[in-house]
């Protein structure tokens, strides 16, 4: 007889929970076949060879899909990256400017701001955005509170980067462009700036890579990494 005909032959079926149970029976003479995916009849086949038979009639198709949870967290964690990212670097790059200004009070008050957010731990921070801002009446999703401790966290560490990389150009650099004629402005935007990006582009590397490790504390709050 053919393969079709054996299977049409088969008059009694039983249902089985998973597969190692049916081929169990099948091994100890209980069944006469098991009916299962042809990749796990193949693999079985493999693992004891000799011991089954496969038929090479397919009973029928079936497709198949992958699902992928909206809350992926790689994709969550390359959401927090460009968020912090792209607003904590303007952020922070006034800040630096502002802390080498000659106005004391704007240099005390953001002396104050940097001290503090690198003086605390970020998961503190991200507690407090997400639990201790319903206190007074403003409630956040999990993803904006990360956010927005991710960003001002890490604008104060990249203040201090962006600052020590412009203090690293030398007074002559400053003095040449006052014989130039050109004004603070013009000073720094053509001259220390494109310096200085050259200075600290190792340093926000480092600080990139401690935010993509940073974010797994995201999931304290609930938010799937």
């Amino acid at each position: 007889n053919s393969d079709a005909a054996t299977a049409k032959s088969l008059k009694n079926i039983r249902k089985y929970s998973n597969n190692t149970e049916a081929l169990l029976d099948l091994n100890q003479g209980r069944i006469d076949a098991v009916v299962v995916d042809e990749v796990v009849g193949r693999y079985y086949l493999q693992k004891k060879p000799g011991l089954y038979k496969i038929l090479e009639d397919n009973f029928g198709k079936e497709d198949y899909g992958v699902g992928i949870r909206k809350s992926d967290g790689s994709l969550i964690t390359i959401q927090l990256f460009f968020i912090t990212a792209i607003f904590s670097i303007p952020l922070g790059c006034l800040v630096a400017l502002g802390k080498i200004s000659k106005i004391k009070p704007i240099k005390a008050i953001l002396s104050l701001y940097t001290w503090a957010f690198r003086g605390t731990p970020l998961l503190l921070q991200l507690f407090f955005t997400y639990f201790g801002l319903p206190v007074i009446g403003i409630r956040l999703s999990p993803l904006a509170a990360a956010s927005i401790a991710f960003t001002i966290n890490y604008a104060a560490y990249l203040a201090e980067i962006f600052r020590s990389g412009i203090e690293s150009i030398g007074k002559g650099q400053f003095e040449a462009s006052k014989v130039l004629g050109m004004n603070y402005c013009q000073t720094m935007i053509k001259i220390i700036i494109p310096q200085a990006i050259r200075n600290v582009i190792p340093p926000v590397c480092n600080e990139s890579i401690n935010l993509i490790k940073d974010s797994a504390l995201v999931a304290t709050i609930g938010v799937g990494d």
